[in-house]
């Protein structure tokens, strides 16, 4: 009788510098990873399967290279896989190249104190700029398969994680403590996201429209020009703030 292997489960940052011809096959899964998301989960994104499905490959390297954007990906490796059989290169570059994409979770930032402001949604005030990382947190997802297992919680630490290291690394720079900041919105009904980060210390910190949460996150052209004011205007999209 066979058993099914096991599988472990690790969280990589997208490289945006492994030569073309990597890069290029890593736009190529982003590609595909995130138009599966679209078909899988259309509500969790601002983006729609259609439009995103005709853009050329120059538009998914751009997005993976972008350096504002850090792109983390949740790979599952089968326990039982051969190190050998993976694609050459670095380890975790073959990981991504080679393992199962389950789950995504991206970063915009850091963000200047004036670009992370909204003043209509009554936010709590940064810190002045250079005592601070601020991070814009968008597109937590995880496959249908896969939920249950602690993956958008594996992607949130790594998340968290990263923006502390940039903070680290510019504290160590500047000789001073530097705080990291880090802000998401979500939908007032997803109560399950809701609670998941308020166990990592998020508060509800403001009331943000679609169309700020577009801008925010990166998508400003996702925001049509005669945008309906109910859906894209109307000030419930729950900001949850973290500082640390």
């Amino acid at each position: 009788m066979s058993t099914t292997p096991e599988k472990m489960y690790t969280t990589i940052r997208i490289p945006k510098s492994s030569g073309s011809t990597h890069l290029n096959a890593l736009a190529t899964r982003f590609r595909e990873f995130k138009l599966d998301a679209l078909k899988s989960a259309p509500e969790a994104f601002s983006a729609e399967f259609d439009s995103e499905a005709r853009l050329p490959q120059s538009t998914w390297l751009s997005r993976i290279t972008e350096p504002s954007t850090t792109i983390l990906i949740c790979v599952a490796i089968r326990t039982d896989t051969d190190e050998e059989s993976l694609a050459p290169g670095n380890r975790q570059l073959r990981i991504l190249l080679d393992g199962e994409w389950i789950g995504m979770f991206t970063m915009i930032g850091p963000v200047s104190r004036d670009d992370y402001i909204w003043p209509e949604s009554c936010q709590p005030e940064p810190g002045p700029e250079g005592s601070e990382t601020r991070w814009q947190l968008t597109s937590l997802f995880t496959l249908p398969a896969y939920r249950g297992h602690g993956i958008a919680k594996r992607l949130t630490e790594a998340a968290i994680e990263f923006g502390k290291l940039a903070s680290g690394e510019m504290g160590r720079a500047s000789n001073r403590e530097i705080w990291t900041r880090v802000r998401l919105v979500v939908h007032p009904k997803n109560t399950g996201v809701v609670r998941m980060y308020e166990k990592f210390g998020f508060i509800d910190s403001a009331r943000m429209t679609v169309a700020e949460a577009c801008v925010a996150n990166g998508a400003a052209d996702m925001v049509p020009r005669d945008a309906d004011p109910e859906k894209w205007h109307s000030r419930f999209g729950v900001a949850m703030e973290l500082l640390i």
